[in-house]
């Protein structure tokens, strides 16, 4: 993907001052059912030097989501690659393993689908405790 050249056009006023820039926010973000407002000290946006209009993007996205993980203490998607990483686990065989769609593992380390507090006690868990790690037999196959 092509690097964006700045300065660019702000689409507010017209004026060719919109340039990256870092600004404290205040983030609100719904999880498990309840919404979360929590800080994020130098939010990396776009914003318009000339009318102040400060511009999202899927960064900016990446950033609040990363926020959200820090704000309620879930692992991280590098933490659980990582791990996953030291147990010599594939996604597939860790989805196996604590009986969920290989699909969630791909979206939780992704980035795209924060796991719920449950499922990430669940992985520390697992990842802590040896004997949490043991694969079950597989039930004999009809014939």
């Amino acid at each position: 993907m092509a690097e964006r050249r700045f300065p660019q056009r702000c689409p507010e006023c017209g004026k060719t001052d919109v340039c990256p820039d870092a600004i404290p926010y205040d983030a609100r973000a719904k999880h498990d059912g309840s919404v979360y407002t929590f800080s994020i000290a130098a939010l990396k946006v776009n914003k318009c030097q000339s009318c102040g209009e400060v511009f999202f993007d899927n960064t900016t996205d990446e950033q609040i989501s990363q926020g959200l993980r820090e704000h309620l203490g879930l692992l991280s998607p590098e933490e659980i690659r990582q791990r996953l990483g030291r147990l010599g686990l594939t996604q597939k065989e860790f989805a196996e393993r604590i009986s969920i769609a290989p699909e969630t593992v791909s979206r939780w380390l992704s980035g795209t689908y924060i796991q719920s507090r449950a499922y990430d006690k669940l992985m520390r868990f697992f990842f802590q405790q040896e004997e949490s790690r043991v694969k079950e037999p597989q039930a004999p196959s009809p014939t």
